[in-house]
């Protein structure tokens, strides 16, 4: 299974190697209760290799992780938020390379 993982905490955390991919992401703290609203490629979406996972949250902030060039497969986006508060909200979704 190909894993892609977002990581959003207060400071600059590396996320473990996941399917070959590595990723550090350093985002300003949330308030609680952090929910995507947009995901880019959306769920379940079939496309040709993305250069990037982007995820707008209910706060106004955006996530874009860069991608390598992925080759042909379905890929799961999990993605974790932690807020100031240390309240957590994650969720996972789908997406299909051809």
């Amino acid at each position: 299974m190909n894993v892609i993982r977002f990581r959003w905490f207060q400071k600059a955390v590396p996320a473990p190697a996941i399917g070959g991919f590595a990723f550090m992401l350093e985002v300003p703290a949330a308030p609680a209760h952090a929910r995507p609203l947009t995901m880019r490629p959306a769920p379940d979406q079939t496309v040709s290799a993305p250069d990037a996972v982007t995820m707008t949250f209910s706060e106004s902030k955006t996530i874009t992780v860069v991608l390598p060039k992925l080759s042909a497969g379905v890929y799961t986006v999990n993605w974790v938020a932690v807020a100031v508060d240390s309240r957590r909200g994650q969720g996972n979704y789908k997406l299909k390379v051809k």
